[in-house]
């Protein structure tokens, strides 16, 4: 596993320019019990939309994360929609 970039990859072997390109998100690790209504594993894509929209809901939320946001498959996708694929 490559650790040269400036985030810590926790997946894959692709150097993504969405990963090298910024300085990772990261908190520090939880020290003590936290209070809450759900808990997230996953900082990618797709935990950070769902804890952004239980937040906005009015839930208490703890998201965790084993690396940094977004390193894990997020961070090496193209995001590439392709209308022929998609619209038969």
């Amino acid at each position: 596993m490559d650790h040269t970039q400036k985030g810590k990859k926790t997946s894959g072997n692709n150097i993504s320019y969405w990963v090298d390109s910024v300085s990772p998100i990261s908190f520090e690790p939880l020290k003590e019990n936290k209070s809450t209504d759900v808990v997230i594993v996953g900082g990618g894509i797709s935990g950070v939309t769902i804890a952004y929209c239980l937040l906005k809901s009015g839930k208490k939320v703890v998201l965790v994360e084993d690396g940094h946001i977004g390193s894990g498959e997020t961070g090496r996708t193209t995001a590439h929609l392709v209308s022929a694929l998609d619209d038969r």
